[in-house]
């Protein structure tokens, strides 16, 4: 089992910490490539994550190693997510593809060290370590990376879990209001209208006080009959 490196323990605890439901992936995994060349000392590093497929790296020239290894599926980086299994260059100018050889030589950076990220037996993505001719990379950085990169593919593996479950719950349909009046129906009811009120009779202040009463004769109530007046 290896042992933890003292320098990368921060970085692990803070890891190890996430919780996958508030976490920025995109941001921890950026924090991951800049923060370990620096705690290892190489000259940089790649992450390239499966599922979704996505690249992230800790400067300008790693990123440009990672993209032609990504574009052309081909390199340290593509064949450890393949096959599982740690690579080791020493020197990427003189492999394959001429992209990323030339690229390799004219940024200084040529040997690489690749590792898989795996959680239970599922590959989840890979990492890239990358050297220069005064530092180059060997096989015990990936000792030393093996507890961070642990931890780092359990999360991966929360979070892609977690986007699972969140894909599987639909939310409940909103309910549909009904479509406003169209412009012509809109302008249909405003012409019936303005039919209706010409046909309505106008009603004067003259013709109103001609009118002995406003309520019908037929439903007036009837007169009291006189009652017969008694002397006394």
């Amino acid at each position: 089992m290896p042992t933890t490196d003292a320098s990368l323990m921060p970085l692990i605890l803070q890891l190890g910490r996430s919780a996958a439901a508030t976490m920025d992936l995109a941001a921890v995994v950026g924090s991951v490539c800049t923060t370990v060349p620096r705690l290892v000392g190489v000259a940089g590093a790649v992450v390239l994550l499966a599922d979704p497929a996505a690249l992230t790296a800790s400067d300008a020239r790693a990123i440009w190693l990672g993209e032609l290894q990504q574009d052309a599926r081909m390199g340290p980086l593509p064949a450890a997510l393949r096959s599982g299994r740690p690579m080791l260059t020493a020197d990427l100018t003189r492999i394959g593809p001429p992209a990323l050889a030339a690229a390799a030589a004219e940024c200084g950076l040529i040997s690489s060290l690749a590792l898989p990220i795996e959680y239970d037996g599922e590959r989840l993505g890979a990492m890239q370590l990358l050297g220069d001719p005064h530092r180059p990379v060997d096989a015990a950085d990936g000792e030393t990376l093996r507890p961070l990169l642990d931890v780092l593919a359990a999360r991966l593996f929360d979070v892609r879990a977690l986007g699972a479950v969140a894909g599987q719950v639909k939310p409940s349909p909103v309910p549909r209001m009904p479509s406003p009046r169209s412009p012509q129906e809109v302008r249909d009811v405003a012409h019936t209208c303005e039919a209706t009120t010409r046909t309505l009779p106008v009603v004067t202040p003259q013709s109103a006080s001609s009118s002995s009463s406003t309520t019908p004769r037929s439903f007036a109530p009837p007169l009291a009959a006189p009652q017969d007046q008694h002397s006394l």
